[in-house]
């Protein structure tokens, strides 16, 4: 008996099979390929090419692990959308009626219109807590679709809404799919609260979306869009903010969102002949004739996924910790993140942090109680270094030298800037500066880590600045979001091989120190009394110095030497060490634990769940 896992990422794709004991016994990552032409703002990805990675990284598999899979666990890229259609009147891949998935990435929603929502989300409290919306979030991509904007139209690839059914982000598709049964009437797709709330005006206690404060928003907003939406209920007279409107609205985001369930749940069994209907033809194969198909669980999201997979690795290693353990996640984005039991979180929060819920698993869980994750997010990771890599691949000529770098290949760039960046870190380790918090500095021209823009903008926005002194090479993390500033800082084309080594090292410290930033400052002090078991545990009431174990994850951490350098030289600083001892409070997970935390994770929680076979098949 084992568990597949998927873990359906940003770029890439991962397919794994998991025993029981949470071993990877096989584990295949295909890239995705997947982003289509959009308007300027917008992030879409073709679903049938995540469809066939997903299915070229299963058919890499071996046959008899994968057919004694009794699970299906899914973790899923975050906040993103996807609208689909009925399953009864599509029956093949080629006629599958899917929008486009709006990513994370988007920022195409009429602010208007985020504005609207968070005003109606504000003004249900204190009788509902939801979360707000910001780009790029599913309820917000609803909301967009719902009154028809350029660019919702746009990811609905001309299909009228009304032809669409469901709602999800893509992992619930994925499992609505895999267990859809064209002969009956479809149910509603489910997600758990971890996708909920990365979707915005979620409501975590009581497990429900704002929808009549969406419906609202969205109509109140409709009057200030200019020009309005193409054939938009706003344009007819006398349409206004009115009560048909509000209804017809609400009707549609209901009939489109999702159902929430808790967290590990079954979403239904494997219909092998639904695999084919979406391309993944390896698992129709693999259980065709398997006369129990697996379970197929709701699907989590990828980053509380990563946490999990990471904490059980951490406790595998043998790595508790008498202090707070910040797990500090980087992939395409990045992520520092605590778990602890939901009475313990802190009342105020900085900027840019957040409180989502966390799946309880009973062999890592704190307490008896719910559980909940304490997650500062950053838009801006290994994508900026990949943008400096970009940048350096493409080749230049050095300013008032005669002679010229060729263009290479993109691996070839990110090995000569690690290279450079380690080297440059080495060297000038003693010569960077690390602001005090809030510091103010001009930061004018300074290498901005910030440039794929920010979900929050504090009253006041402090330039925190890592400065390598006597260099002339900072990294600021100020809200730099427009096109021009993003190409600027990632131009490193035409700078001599010291000064691009330079620029990329800042970027990683202007990484870390942002993301690290974002936690509260009592993360990183010691508990005068620990309590904790297992390794979430609780922020102290009172410290004294830093005793925080900060471990590593995801892919761009795997990949990037300088991005572990400088997460190093981080807690060097916060701990006051000697840059010639290795605080024993870094923990870098093995690469396969690293590379897998996703799916090992989705395959802990579906393990964890009080669901089994039974209940999915009932």
């Amino acid at each position: 008996m084992a568990t597949l896992a998927i873990d359906v990422g940003t770029t890439a794709v991962k397919a794994a099979i998991v025993s029981l004991e949470l071993r990877v016994l096989a584990s295949s990552t295909m890239p995705t390929d997947a982003y289509v032409a959009a308007s300027c703002g917008a992030k879409h990805q073709s679903v049938p090419a995540i469809a066939r990675a997903l299915n070229s990284a299963i058919s890499s598999l071996d046959a008899e692990l994968l057919a004694s899979a009794t699970r299906i666990a899914i973790a899923d890229q975050m906040h993103g959308a996807v609208l689909w259609g009925d399953t009864r009147e599509h029956e093949q891949v080629d006629a599958l009626h899917a929008s486009h998935l709006v990513t994370w990435e988007d920022r195409a929603c009429p602010v208007e219109l985020l504005a609207a929502m968070n005003r109606h989300l504000l003004a249900a409290a204190p009788s509902c807590q939801y979360a707000p919306v910001h780009h790029g979030f599913g309820l917000a991509t609803l909301a967009a679709a719902v009154v028809g904007t350029p660019s919702a139209v746009e990811a609905l690839a001309g299909q009228p809404l009304a032809t669409f059914a469901h709602a999800g982000t893509i992992g619930a598709f994925l499992a609505h799919q895999l267990c859809a049964n064209p002969s009956l009437t479809p149910s509603k797709p489910v997600i758990d609260p971890t996708d909920a709330a990365s979707w915005g005006g979620f409501d975590v206690e009581k497990g429900c979306f704002a929808v009549e404060e969406t419906a609202a928003a969205a109509a109140a907003a409709l009057p200030r869009m200019q020009p309005p939406p193409d054939g938009c209920p706003s344009a007819l007279p006398g349409s206004g903010c009115s009560e048909p409107l509000v209804a017809a609205l609400a009707a549609d985001l209901r009939r489109l969102v999702p159902q929430v369930v808790p967290a590990g749940s079954p979403a239904g069994v494997l219909v092998p002949a639904a695999c084919t209907r979406i391309g993944l033809h390896a698992l129709a194969t693999a259980f065709r004739s398997v006369s129990s198909p697996p379970v197929v669980h709701v699907s989590v999201g990828d980053h509380p996924a990563s946490v999990a997979g990471a904490m059980h690795a951490l406790l595998e290693a043998g790595g508790r910790s008498d202090g707070p353990v910040v797990f500090l996640n980087a992939g395409t984005s990045m992520q520092a993140a605590i778990v602890l039991p939901a009475e313990e979180v802190p009342g105020a929060l900085n900027a840019g942090c957040e409180v989502r819920p966390f799946p309880r698993i009973p062999t890592l869980a704190a307490s008896a109680g719910e559980q909940r994750l304490l997650l500062a997010a950053s838009l801006n990771g290994g994508n900026v270094l990949a943008g400096l890599a970009a940048s350096w691949a493409r080749g230049g000529s050095v300013l008032g030298q005669a002679t010229s770098r060729p263009p290479g290949t993109l691996d070839g760039a990110y090995v000569e800037l690690e290279e450079l960046a380690v080297e440059a870190l080495d060297a000038h380790a003693a010569a960077i500066v690390w602001p005090a918090e809030g510091e103010a500095v001009d930061a004018s021209s300074c290498h901005a880590p910030q440039i794929g823009g920010v979900r929050f903008k504090p009253i006041v926005v402090p330039e925190r600045t890592i400065l390598i002194s006597g260099c002339g090479v900072a990294s600021s993390v100020d809200d730099a979001t427009s096109t021009r500033a993003a190409a600027s800082a990632l131009d490193i084309a035409d700078l001599p091989p010291r000064d691009a080594g330079l620029r990329y090292a800042a970027a990683a410290l202007g990484l870390l120190h942002n993301v690290c930033s974002m936690l509260p400052s009592s993360v990183w002090l010691r508990p005068a009394v620990a309590r904790h078991t297992a390794v979430a545990t609780t922020l102290p009431d009172s410290a004294t110095a830093s005793d925080v174990t900060v471990v590593l994850t995801g892919s761009a951490f795997a990949k990037s030497r300088t991005l572990r350098r400088c997460a190093d030289l981080f807690l060097r600083h916060l701990v006051g060490e000697a840059s010639s001892s290795r605080p024993s409070r870094l923990v870098e997970l093995p690469g396969e634990a690293t590379a897998s935390a996703g799916a090992v994770g989705a395959a802990l929680i579906a393990a964890s769940s009080a669901f089994g076979p039974a209940a999915a098949a009932s």
